[in-house]
């Protein structure tokens, strides 16, 4: 029997990965990986192009994102699988993570301006 290869825990360019959803299936089939999960933060769009990138005999492909939460005691990733990406409580929750961190991303922007004159160029904003 041949072991298996899984990582649950994979992140695209769609949160802070560093590969496309393309380049991330590439790199797991040249690695033998048997099982995969893509887990972008606050994100389901990553898993929605693996979705439609996938090929009969690929590897086993599992939906997944990692939601930032917060409560009175701190911050915490939550890790979600298998869901449906047309569900609506999914999409709102989805929306509602992304909104909550790109608000942080303007917020530490808008500090260094005010704080520290320092600015970036609008096109490297729109890329965050």
């Amino acid at each position: 029997m041949m072991a298996s290869t899984i990582d649950l825990h994979l992140h695209t360019t769609v949160s802070d990965g560093t590969d496309s959803p393309a380049e991330l299936l590439a790199r797991v089939k040249a690695i033998g990986m048997t099982h995969f999960a893509v887990t972008d933060h606050d994100a389901i769009e990553g898993c929605a192009a693996i979705l439609g990138l996938l090929q009969p005999g690929d590897p086993t492909f599992i939906c997944g994102a990692e939601f930032s939460c917060e409560d009175e005691e701190g911050k915490y990733h939550i890790l979600g699988y298998g869901y449906d990406m047309q569900s609506p409580s999914i999409l709102a929750l989805v929306k509602s993570c992304h909104d909550y961190r790109m608000n942080k991303v303007t917020g530490r922007l808008d500090w260094l301006a005010k704080e520290h004159g320092i600015t970036f160029r609008q096109e490297d904003v729109d890329a965050l």
